[in-house]
């Protein structure tokens, strides 16, 4: 009956419930925006009213296998998904891949249909113990060789995505639960991606899939000037009109947009809206963003109301921009703001597409800094694509039901964050470098997630938290005075996640991690 009932709603082309279309919001949650300092967001800020699903980016594959991408990440997987008990119409995603992860993982696993089969068991096995209600695929590029790809994936990728549908819907026929949700995030631009995709054969196996409409321009193309990064018109309507004309549904259709904006330093004053100028590199980091070339859009507003900054809106792009004079020069944005949106949220009801998703939450001024109230762009999304309220829940995909960019992130400025969703660049995982100068990063170790448990390895610890202004890390990872306590992240004056050793077990200088009692002599650097 029930799968009855939403074949019809695909016949219809939409998800129509008492006459309204209901449409889908897509929300990013990044694991690395549990680092950004004062702003730290958190699974419990997130406003499950205002979104439909959310996904959670990013985990990592290797070989046939899914694996975390931060230390606490199964632990933010508990946080997030509890969430559904207060909301059950939520639905939660777990992202895998993304900018920082390339393309070459992704490679080798699509090389055989021996790995693809396998892979998609563990996935399964993965998202089910982990409570999530599908997967986002955001393979950043198939056939991309810079990327780290190869020619023949365009074709694999299909196949994949194929083979991950069968398993879903054979594990949903065996077990009688809902099928898992399959999605994936994909390159907007269509003269790349006809190179990446069979854009017709996706369109028929996918749920629903994320357009990536925002990084078009940034400080790694700087030779073009300034230029904004996420304009409805004209580029963001030809690709979106293009996919449909390539065989994509456009009732699988979900228009990602940001909630950032690029920046540049101009070589001089600008000259009316600044569009083309010259610029010597991205613009200067914010407090919230703390990377060159992006502001959040909780700080560009707070500039425009507070510091002086010009707003001006593009009448031929139906965008806005923003400039102002700081003691690094002259500063240049482009971005989405409210305006901006409503123009978006009706191109996608003019064009039948499935909803919209923001990339990414901790970019939304969720603090209320420009006194506008909390969540300026999500609540302007919400109200323009409303989700009807009589709206039942079910994890077995509607067609109207998604980065970055990444949601897109990435640790150079030579290409976009994060087009997986975005911005990944300075809140990173815990195993790469981070421009903030008073985070102390210690080596890799593998821990256990468990509260109480320990690996194969005898590697035991209970994860705690530390916050205080008066917080000062050491330079190496054991804790000052402590024989079983060790640092995983260390902030200076903000927090640090700590590990105390279990019983019987002291931190080992010499292993870097816990280990049992008894080889406590054994170490030389304990005197």
């Amino acid at each position: 009956m029930i799968m009855t009932k939403y074949f019809i709603f695909f016949l219809l082309g939409g998800l129509i419930i008492r006459g309204a279309i209901s449409y889908i919001r897509v929300c990013y949650f990044t694991n690395w925006a549990q680092f950004v300092p004062t702003y730290r967001f958190l699974p419990n800020r997130i406003p499950t009213q205002l979104c439909t699903h959310v996904v959670f980016a990013y985990a990592d594959i290797r070989a046939t296998n899914v694996t975390p991408t931060e230390f606490n990440d199964v632990e933010m997987y508990g946080r997030l998904n509890r969430l559904k008990r207060d909301r059950p119409t939520l639905r939660t995603l777990l992202a895998l891949g993304g900018w920082a992860a390339g393309g070459e993982k992704f490679s080798r696993l699509v090389a055989s249909e021996t790995s693809m089969t396998t892979f998609s068991d563990n996935l399964i096995a993965y998202l089910r113990r982990n409570n999530f209600d599908g997967v986002n695929i955001d393979w950043q590029y198939p056939t991309s060789r810079e990327r780290g790809s190869e020619p023949g994936d365009r074709l694999r990728f299909t196949n994949f995505l194929q083979i991950l549908k069968r398993g879903f819907e054979q594990e949903a026929l065996t077990t009688g639960r809902n099928r898992l949700t399959l999605s994936a995030s994909l390159e907007s631009d269509l003269s790349d991606a006809r190179t990446y995709y069979q854009i017709d054969e996706i369109g028929k196996v996918l749920d629903f899939a994320t357009l990536m409409a925002y990084d078009m321009h940034g400080d790694w193309d700087r030779t073009t000037g300034a230029l904004h990064h996420c304009p409805l018109e004209p580029e963001i309507r030809g690709f979106v009109q293009g996919w449909i004309q390539d065989g994509f549904p456009a009732n699988k259709l979900v228009l990602a947009v940001p909630a950032f904006g690029r920046s540049f330093t101009l070589t001089s004053q600008p000259v009316g809206s600044g569009i083309g100028q010259a610029v010597s590199g991205g613009g200067t980091a914010g407090a919230m963003s703390n990377e060159s070339g992006l502001l959040d859009y909780g700080e560009i507003c707070s500039n425009i109301a507070r510091d002086g900054w010009t707003r001006i809106w593009l009448t031929d792009r139906a965008a806005p921009v923003a400039y102002g004079n700081t003691s690094e020069g002259w500063q240049w944005v482009g971005y989405d703001d409210p305006q901006s949106l409503v123009g978006k949220a009706a191109f996608i009801r003019s064009q039948g597409l499935a909803g919209v998703a923001l990339w990414s939450l901790e970019h939304d001024d969720f603090s209320n800094l420009c006194q506008n109230g909390t969540w300026p762009l999500l609540r302007t999304l919400a109200r323009e694509l409303p989700v009807n309220s009589s709206q039942t829940s079910t994890a077995t995909p509607r067609l109207r039901q998604p980065q970055t960019t990444t949601p897109r992130g990435a640790l150079t400025t030579s290409a976009p964050a994060d087009r997986g969703g975005t911005a990944q660049p300075t809140r990173t995982t815990l195993t790469t470098t981070v421009t903030y100068s008073n985070v102390t990063r210690y080596p890799e170790v593998k821990v256990s997630h468990g509260n109480d448990s320990s690996d194969d390895t005898g590697q035991q610890c209970k994860i705690s938290e530390n916050i205080g202004a008066a917080l000062t890390c050491p330079t190496t990872r054991g804790k000052p005075g402590e024989r079983n306590m060790f640092y995983l992240f260390c902030f200076t004056g903000f927090f640090a996640i700590e590990c105390r050793c279990l019983p019987g077990h002291f931190f080992s200088r010499c292993l870097q991690t816990c280990d049992v009692n008894d080889n406590f002599k054994k170490c030389p650097l304990l005197n």
